[in-house]
């Protein structure tokens, strides 16, 4: 609740997905969280997402989680692995989580209105079945990577030869 109340939305992240915190859960006044982040509006929606997601008998077959300006995806939706519809559009995911690749039956994956930055276009032209299949041949590869070529850029004696010692 003090998360919450106080606009930590990376905190009340962690506790809700990584803790389980209830999001229905009252405090002393009576009030739940979503009661308390009005003032908050990304708390808010995050809140909203999580309890549509928990609400969502497991068996669906389809999600709207729209115009909610969610900058990931909530770790709840792993849940309801017979989703065939995802639809995300509207909100700021910059890329796609890796989650993706639970969803075998996967057919529609709605996106528009999302700056996907991050995440390789010609894997997005694929669509569903394309994005399914980049995620589970990403998880797939185990390559041991033993050297990496490093380059360190920057003003004259600020200590980058240090930085390789």
């Amino acid at each position: 609740h003090e998360a919450v109340e106080h606009g930590h939305l990376k905190l009340v992240k962690f506790l809700v997905e990584r803790g389980g915190a209830d999001i229905h859960a009252k405090d002393f006044n009576g009030k739940a969280p979503r009661q308390l982040g009005h003032h908050h509006k990304e708390i808010s929606r995050f809140l909203q997402a999580v309890d549509s997601i928990r609400s969502t008998d497991i068996a669906a077959t389809n999600i709207s989680l729209t115009h909610l300006s969610l900058d990931s995806v909530p770790r709840d939706l792993r849940r309801l692995v017979n989703l065939q519809t995802i639809d995300l559009r509207s909100n700021r995911l910059e890329s796609l989580p890796h989650m993706l690749r639970h969803f075998s039956q996967l057919q529609t994956l709605k996106l528009a209105g999302n700056p996907l930055t991050y995440f390789p276009k010609n894997v997005l032209e694929r669509g569903p079945d394309g994005i399914v299949k980049f995620f589970k041949e990403l998880s797939e590869k185990n390559e041991e990577w033993t050297r990496v070529k490093l380059m360190i850029v920057g003003k004259e004696a600020v200590g980058k030869t240090s930085l390789l010692r």
